[in-house]
Parts: C-alpha cells; sequence; structure tokens
C-alpha cells in the first residue's frame, strides 16, 4: 500500500515524518510537460523516535549589546516554550547580575531563538556572559535536561586606527 500525496509540483518535497509513519511504502510519479508519466521505485521509510533533549550550542551578542542569539543542537517547538521570554535568563558579566529577556523571536529554522534584552540594562563590552534556558522542548516535545547553559563574550570595543588615502584628477590611459 502506498501514500498519495496529491497536487504536488517541484523538483523537491519535504514532509514531516511521524512515528506513525513509520515502515509506510513511498514511491513518486513525475512527468515533464505532460510527456507520459514515470512511475519510481518504491522507498521504505524509517522513523526513529527522538531520545535526545536538546541543548544549547552557542549564543553571541548583537553590536548594540541589547540582543542574543542563542543556537540549539536541534530545532525546537514553539509550543513547548522555546519562545516564551521567561525560559531565557542571562548571568552579566563577572559580577552575576542577572538581565531580563523582554522578547524572543524565532530565528534559523528553530534552532536559533534571537532574545531581545532590555536597552536600558544592555550586555557589558569586553564581558563574558552565560545565557540559560529551561524548561523549552524540541519537535518531538523532549524537554531541555535540567537547564542548559553556554558561555559568551559580548563585543570587545578597542581604540584602533583609520586610515584614508584620497588622490585627486590623477591622469592616466584606459
Amino acid at each position: 500500500d502506498y501514500v498519495s500525496v496529491p497536487d504536488v509540483a517541484g523538483a523537491t518535497l519535504s514532509l514531516r515524518a511521524t512515528l506513525a509513519d513509520n515502515g509506510k511504502h513511498y514511491r513518486v510519479q513525475v512527468s515533464a510537460g505532460g510527456a507520459n508519466p514515470v512511475l519510481s521505485r518504491e522507498a521504505l521509510l524509517t522513523v526513529v523516535d527522538d531520545v535526545n533533549p536538546p541543548y544549547l550550542v552557542s549564543a553571541f551578542a548583537d553590536v548594540n549589546f541589547d540582543r542574543v542569539t542563542v543556537n540549539y543542537n536541534e530545532p525546537m517547538h514553539p509550543d513547548y516554550g522555546y519562545l516564551d521570554p521567561f525560559a531565557y535568563e542571562f548571568v552579566i558579566g563577572p559580577g552575576g547580575e542577572l538581565l531580563p529577556v523582554l522578547q524572543v523571536k524565532p530565528g534559523v529554522d528553530n534552532t536559533q531563538a534571537i532574545l531581545v534584552l532590555d536597552p536600558t540594562t544592555p550586555l557589558i563590552p569586553n564581558s563574558t556572559h552565560t545565557a540559560r534556558v529551561g524548561g523549552v522542548g524540541d519537535l518531538s516535545g523532549i524537554p531541555v535536561d535540567g537547564e542548559s547553559t553556554v558561555d559568551f563574550d559580548a563585543f570587545t570595543l578597542s581604540p584602533g586606527f583609520a586610515r584614508q588615502e584620497f588622490y585627486n584628477d590623477i591622469g592616466g590611459v584606459l
């Protein structure tokens, strides 16, 4: 028995498989420009249950010190707290002050969360910060194991030099 997916056009097809899809047989019928359709060989789908909890792998601050992007090891599910500002906190610099998160925006493929911080209490330049998350879950609903943390450095501000050269009215032949 095969699964039919009606009204699909294009070179790729993406489906989200669940454990209920395990063992299903798929095949595709293709045609180009009304030519005779060709039926592919069958493919057997094997779905393995996700049992590994998600965790933070990295974080980085933006240049204005009021946003931090945290990266997860796998896609997170918006219905399992991934976009809840209360699931995140920051320990700022060596003093250990906690920074509130005002808003969370989804990032790339739900593997990132962009955390908007209170602009009146920005990150401290030249300091190491710690991002913490707890109570969020991945696409399978598996929660972070306890609390996941990752250290990151805010941008370093340092004096520098810039050199600009300008040459006016230089003749030449092309």
